[in-house]
């Protein structure tokens, strides 16, 4: 291979290595704005949430209902991780792929979270990124794989009180 031609095909490597890096710097705004804020008064661990994922359209792709505890979790990622657990998924198949099964794990800095819907797939997880607020959890979510990362859309996610609860 001629010097000039490797030349070309180095430039090239660059102009796509940049186009991807683009691509995934400011990705994830809900979370990147939270984990510049505190997490709200009345924030805690331990309690169930109701997410609701959607595409790029809008259109429902999910409901589940997740469990944030205070207990220790773990994912491929160093952090400080804590324990989520799936308590539903509707429905339980379809257009997302069905990892929700596995171990589930959730992480804060600051008001910023993520949600790993099945961390113990390291190379084809399910995340959600987003920011706490007073009213519930927003943000994006997407999904990896060995072939690339895929975003899926935006999620919504709403506190779940016990009715008898206060």
């Amino acid at each position: 291979m001629s010097k000039r031609s490797r030349a070309t095909e180095i430039s090239w490597m660059l102009v796509l290595g940049m186009s991807c890096l683009a691509c995934v710097v400011g990705r994830h705004t809900a979370y990147e704005a939270g984990m510049r804020e505190q997490l709200p008064s009345g924030w805690e661990a331990d309690a169930n949430w109701s997410v609701v994922l959607v595409d790029r359209d809008g259109s429902i792709l999910r409901t589940v209902t997740v469990r944030l505890t205070s207990d220790p979790g773990s994912a491929c990622w160093a952090g400080n991780w804590l324990k989520a657990e799936v308590l539903s998924v509707h429905p339980s198949q379809g257009r997302l792929h069905s990892w929700y099964i596995g171990r589930a794990a959730y992480a804060t800095s600051g008001a910023g979270i993520q949600i790993i819907l099945s961390s113990d797939y390291c190379d084809a997880d399910h995340r959600l990124y987003g920011k706490v607020a007073r009213e519930g959890i927003f943000g994006e979510h997407s999904s990896d794989s060995i072939s690339g990362e895929g975003e899926n859309g935006r999620f919504y996610a709403v506190p779940i009180h016990h009715p008898n609860a206060d």
